[in-house]
């Protein structure tokens, strides 16, 4: 929200005006132009997050806990009864379990099957507390999916799950155009036993052919939960399928086009009529259209589609490690955010539904987060860097917060008059830091220079209004705001006020 209101001062060219900039309730939004953007959205918001009130917070710090290579580096992160693991493969040593210490992840071990090489985590899931792996391997040959259920190694689901699922007392997964499924309440059976005496006793577990179905669905990506059915996603759309433990009750329900996903990890519900997905386009997400819950894509992700779409466009969506493909999505329940790790920057969520707040920023940990390498284990959200090191972030009490450089820009403001020229002569804002923890503001008077020329007018720690604004010179049609924030503790920044004299005026 922006509003302009008259004072009684004159100045320079007519009444000195002020415009005010109450709050930063939209967050990132980069789809329009610097010069036409309007006054509220911000070009970056660099480590920090929108509050339930529209402000800007700092964000807590990436603590270090430890370094997990103990028999070798870590393939990922799992979350089992609320503790956290680190997944190892071995040679042949026996597989094991760990739990975790106070100063230490957890250890599940597994053993590679003969002749296999293990070369990566491509997902997880829990069934019954005990957690459900699949790998990627290579036979010399060809790679092909290999899954373990607590420890032990599956053979009946080889080449079954490039992903699982866990819904309705039974493990899903996909390959290929298949969704194939397990024996009701038994994740390591996944076809019917041999006939007995010409008798075939059927278990629950089988396969449908969502290719068959639909030609978008050759290449099955993700599933996740959606109201009471599921949502099986292809790189070019998804499918809605109630699922039943009898596989006679399975019953398909709708088809959307264009809402495919590059990342099986990029999904992920959010309460019961939302489910976030990496789009080619961006970041989108499934919502009811009406009150039959008929699923619609929704845009959530466009006021950063820009931002995305270029990572896509640079990095690609193979799979790699460092590529958009591998984007990592989870939810904080502690904080009701939405995080989206794309290996060196996490793309975060702010979503309120009372006060209308949707808004996007940006978390740079200063480290790279592999693959399978971000999981929620209560009160933290940990993560895996490509050293090896578990980071930690957040805690049931006072949070931790370090000097990680935060950043916003405003776009180019004009005050709804973007053919007036103006002189700019005063500064306020709302803001706190710790004592001498200084909150840095600079202005550009001229945003259609490249770079564009800024000059820093005030250095604050707290609130302005009480002590006179801050005097500025400057001239133009649009005025341009960053500020800079790069020490330790708390800090939030609440709303700014900028006094001009319109050319226009008196």
């Amino acid at each position: 929200m922006a509003k302009g209101t008259r004072s009684s001062v004159s100045g320079g060219g007519g009444s000195v005006l002020y415009y005010e900039i109450a709050n930063f309730q939209n967050g990132i939004d980069t789809r329009k132009d610097l010069m036409t953007a309007p006054a509220g959205t911000l070009r970056t918001l660099q480590n920090c997050h929108i509050t339930p009130g529209g402000e800007i917070e700092k964000r807590a710090a990436f603590v270090n806990w430890c370094n997990a290579n103990v028999t070798g580096p870590p393939m990922g992160l799992v979350a089992v009864n609320n503790q956290c693991f680190a997944v190892y493969v071995n040679g042949g040593g026996g597989s094991s379990i760990v739990p975790p210490t106070s100063t230490n992840v957890g250890a599940i071990q597994v053993t590679q099957p003969a002749g296999i090489t293990l070369t990566e985590l491509v997902h997880w899931d829990i069934f019954e507390g005990k957690v459900f792996l699949v790998f990627l391997g290579w036979t010399g040959s060809a790679y092909g999916s290999y899954s373990y259920y607590d420890g032990s190694y599956i053979s009946q689901a080889d080449g079954r799950c490039y992903m699982c699922r866990t819904y309705k007392e039974k493990m899903y997964g996909l390959n290929g155009r298949n969704l194939f499924f397990s024996a009701v309440g038994d994740p390591t059976t996944w076809v019917d036993p041999p006939p007995v005496g010409g008798v075939v006793t059927h278990n629950g577990s089988g396969y449908i052919s969502l290719g068959s179905n639909d030609s978008d669905s050759e290449n099955l990506v993700a599933m996740e939960v959606y109201y009471d059915k599921m949502a099986i996603f292809s790189t070019l759309g998804c499918q809605l399928w109630f699922l039943d433990p009898d596989p006679s009750l399975n019953q398909y329900y709708q088809t959307l086009r264009d809402a495919g996903t590059l990342s099986h990890d990029s999904v992920r519900q959010y309460v019961a009529n939302d489910v976030y997905f990496l789009g080619a386009h961006g970041i989108r997400s499934l919502r009811a259209r009406d009150l039959t819950t008929t699923a619609a894509v929704a845009d959530v992700g466009s006021p950063i589609d820009p931002v995305i779409q270029e990572l896509i466009a640079t990095r690609g969506y193979s799979g790699n490690v460092n590529d958009m493909g591998s984007m990592q999505t989870v939810l904080s329940p502690r904080t009701g955010r939405i995080w989206m790790s794309a290996y060196d920057t996490i793309f975060v969520l702010s979503n309120f539904a009372s006060p209308n707040i949707s808004a996007w920023s940006t978390y740079i940990p200063g480290f790279n987060v592999v693959k399978q390498g971000m999981v929620f284990a209560d009160p933290f959200v940990h993560l895996l860097d490509t050293a090896g090191n578990v980071w930690r972030f957040g805690s049931y009490g006072d949070l931790t917060y370090d000097s990680c450089p935060v950043e916003f820009d405003t776009p180019a403001l004009s005050f709804e008059k973007p053919a007036t020229y103006k002189f700019y002569q005063g500064f306020d804002a709302i803001c706190r830091a710790q004592a001498g923890s200084l909150w840095n503001v600079s202005m550009c008077f001229d945003p259609t220079q490249s770079p564009q020329p800024f000059d820093q007018i005030c250095a604050i720690d707290s609130p302005t209004t009480t002590i006179g604004r801050i005097p500025i010179s400057g001239r133009g049609t649009h005025v341009q705001v960053k500020v800079t924030h790069q020490a330790p503790g708390p800090a939030s920044f609440g709303k700014m006020m900028i006094h001009y004299a319109s050319s226009d005026t008196g």
